[in-house]
């Protein structure tokens, strides 16, 4: 999840249910931050872990940062280039594509390849 997608969490629906369903892992590109209030709110000091052996070690709940994560392109973008039936090559992996669109993430039933 991006960091500024992690920002928004607080305003999802009954978002406080996803630590008991999951872990978070944050990508932080260079221009993002989380932003303090976000971390106020999700008791992110608490939550944070530095390793993925921390991460693991707890069924749910934590948060692992990878920091300067500058891969240029946006899951906004990824929708974008689906929707409009954009080649991908050199975007994401071909096996990426075929999972996105088998497990209909991103609304995939209108895409094709």
């Amino acid at each position: 999840l991006g960091a500024d997608s992690f920002n928004s969490l607080p305003q999802w629906y009954q978002w406080q249910s996803l630590f008991e369903f999951c872990h978070f892992a944050i990508l932080n590109r260079s221009e993002s931050e989380i932003s303090e209030s976000t971390k106020l709110a999700t008791d992110f000091s608490s939550r944070k872990v530095e390793t993925k052996s921390e991460l693991f070690a707890e069924p749910n709940g934590k948060v692992i940062v990878i920091e300067e994560f500058d891969y240029k392109i946006s899951s906004s973008q990824i929708r974008e280039m689906l929707a409009a039936n954009e080649p991908m090559d050199g975007e994401l992996d071909e096996a990426v594509i075929r999972y996105i669109k088998s497990n209909n993430l991103y609304d995939t039933e209108q895409y094709t390849h």
